[in-house]
């Protein structure tokens, strides 16, 4: 199939082509930027074993390809950008090309493409829209912190308030975190109002990054109001916040 893309976009990308020549892996500046980062986030991007869909992973998008044969070069292209810069994956240790791509800010989307070996495509593991040329391009979701509901709140006495909306009166719900050692069974919270579903419990805690869930009758939850998120040592998915 034949795309149809603008002649400038053409134009300001024919300089890129020759990035197809060789295998994307990863350049002695970039190795020593993935050594640089957040040792969670290296983790994260050097542990995939093979490609997956496409994930709001803290304040980063995670792109994932791979086929057979193996391409010599995969980018990625998006439409806040023009689709007038290619940005490269690079080939992890399992073999996945893998992008880590900072969020744009005030956005409630990202809708972007993929470059294998010069041919523009949807990224087979994204939704697929189409725009008003028939084009198929890849779009995902972002929850912005304007879309919080209910998070960690600072309050004004410097105490921190938790809350999580259950739907049922009457559960037992707690909160572990690194702040508590992640005992499942040392913070409880309260009910708000009788047969509200909403609980909460405010806690004193110290400046810098907290990590926590819930428990809600004795099932694990991340906080589904806090858009922040990454996965621990053991895999596990929990939710983060700062406190300045």
């Amino acid at each position: 199939m034949k795309y149809t893309v603008p002649l400038a976009v053409w134009l300001r990308l024919s300089g890129l082509f020759s990035l197809s020549a060789q295998t994307t892996r990863p350049s002695a500046y970039q190795r020593s930027a993935f050594s640089e980062m957040d040792p969670a986030i290296h983790r994260k991007i050097m542990s995939l074993s093979e490609p997956a869909p496409p994930e709001i992973w803290e304040d980063h998008l995670i792109l994932t390809y791979s086929q057979s044969p193996e391409p010599r070069f995969v980018g990625a292209v998006f439409r806040y950008e023009g689709y007038d810069r290619i940005h490269p994956f690079f080939l992890n240790n399992h073999g996945v090309f893998v992008l880590m791509h900072p969020l744009p800010p005030g956005r409630s989307e990202i809708v972007y493409r993929l470059v294998v070996d010069g041919v523009w495509l949807a990224d087979p593991r994204g939704e697929t829209i189409r725009d008003s040329a028939n084009i198929a391009l890849s779009r995902i979701a972002i929850r912005t912190r304007e879309a919080v509901l209910e998070g960690p709140e600072l309050q004004t006495d410097g105490r921190v308030r938790f809350t999580v909306r259950t739907g049922a009166a009457g559960q037992n719900v707690t909160l572990a975190g690194s702040f508590n050692n992640w005992d499942p069974f040392l913070t409880p919270l309260r009910e708000i109002r009788p047969g509200s579903g909403l609980y909460e419990v405010v806690l004193p805690l110290p400046p810098g990054r907290h990590y926590y869930y819930f428990r809600v009758d004795g099932r694990r939850h991340v906080d589904v109001a806090n858009w922040r998120q990454v996965r621990n040592n053991f895999g596990e998915t929990v939710s983060f916040f700062d406190v300045p």
